[in-house]
């Protein structure tokens, strides 16, 4: 290789293919495309819905059923839809994985698992997500602007 060849792999590196889009499937349909966790044993779900792919990851509050800490994963390429440990490949969508792989993308599997009953979502969605009872305020925890929840907390700092 020469130093011009050497310049050209270099700005091979910054160049990348767009991230695949709702516009890209065939299937539409709201739908889990990837369903995995992470290293730090977080939930990653990644999903279409109304006509926009959307990639979270969760805790699961298994108490109340429902998702803590939940974050929108914003992407950027293609790689940000792939968690950093496992996918169940049960619940990944075969149309977008295959897109995946034909794009260059490591996808990690772990082994199949037949006793999970097939399902339009896996995992949790944004509209899962806790919200303030009092206001409607939804984050991943207490609303400070809840006059009620602010009462309970300086009650709990007393105490």
């Amino acid at each position: 290789m020469n130093k011009e060849e050497y310049g050209n792999i270099i700005d091979l590196q910054f160049k990348s293919v767009s991230p695949v889009e709702a516009d890209d499937l065939d299937n539409k349909s709201d739908r889990t495309l990837l369903y995995g966790y992470t290293c730090n044993r977080d939930t990653f779900h990644v999903y279409i819905k109304d006509m926009k792919i959307h990639t979270v990851t969760y805790r699961t509050d298994y108490e109340n059923n429902a998702p803590n800490f939940m974050e929108e994963i914003q992407v950027g390429s293609n790689d940000d839809y792939i968690p950093d440990k496992r996918l169940y490949p049960e619940t990944c969508d075969y149309e977008f994985c295959e897109k995946l792989k034909k794009l260059g993308c490591q996808l990690p599997f772990t082994t199949w698992g037949n006793e999970r009953p097939e399902a339009q979502f896996y995992g949790f969605t944004l509209e899962d997500r806790k919200c303030c009872g009092n206001c409607g305020v939804i984050e991943d925890s207490y609303c400070n602007e809840c006059e009620e929840y602010n009462k309970w907390f300086r009650k709990k700092l007393e105490e």
